[in-house]
């Protein structure tokens, strides 16, 4: 079995990789039902959109294993920054979206 540096590198350097396949499929505003809508995400798109990040973290200083913040909505934006943060090895840290600024402060 062939190892890979990262889920990125597994998912985007992968023979089968097909840049025009879904990768995420949501909905925005999925409460109010009149302003719904589908999103697709495509594997390209998440491809790139990491990349630029990655690029662009890599740009101000951040290396392989240095630790980020990620206090994002679930949503495309989300997974994209986790496979950007994911290209240059570093790590995801998690809020909690239900925190109080007191238990963030005290963190």
């Amino acid at each position: 079995m062939k190892r890979h540096k990262s889920y990125s590198h597994a998912i985007f350097n992968n023979e089968k990789f097909d840049p025009s396949r879904a990768a995420l499929i949501y909905q925005l505003n999925p409460v109010n039902a009149s302003k719904r809508k589908e999103v697709t995400l495509t594997y390209g798109a998440l491809a790139g959109n990491s990349s630029r990040l990655a690029s662009f973290l890599k740009s101000v200083g951040l290396k392989k294993g240095d630790c980020a913040v990620v206090f994002v909505p679930l949503g495309a934006e989300l997974f994209e920054i986790l496979f950007g943060l994911n290209r240059l090895g570093m790590v995801a840290v998690f809020f909690d979206a239900w925190s109080s600024p007191e238990n963030i402060a005290e963190a």
